[in-house]
């Protein structure tokens, strides 16, 4: 027989089981140990090298972006570029505010 009340809605979104953050805490014990050494090493690395590695590091601790899908169609625009000659395009509109005037 089931003891207590049984949780319906099962573990809240997001949460670690206990076995993976045993796991995580065991490993950062054994980083943290190590910590010293690992630091020496990596600073007795040429500069070539410990960009190498730095950057390697960084891609286990840092997350990669995803590429973002869409699947809305976008026509393409067009874009047309019209150089105007001022003195004649004030000159036209002054025309046609006059006929616009005169009706």
């Amino acid at each position: 027989m089931f003891k207590g009340t049984p949780n319906t809605n099962g573990r809240p979104k997001g949460s670690q089981n206990r076995l993976t953050t045993e796991t995580r805490q065991i490993i950062f014990n054994a980083i943290k140990e190590g910590e010293e050494i690992f630091l020496e090493r990596l600073g007795a690395l040429q500069n070539r090298d410990f960009v190498k590695y730095y950057l390697e590091m960084l891609r286990l601790i840092v997350p990669t972006p995803k590429e973002i899908i869409t699947h809305e169609e976008v026509d393409p625009q067009e874009i047309k570029i019209v150089y105007v000659d001022a003195a004649d395009e004030i000159k036209r509109l002054e025309e046609l505010e006059s006929r616009n005037e005169a009706i």
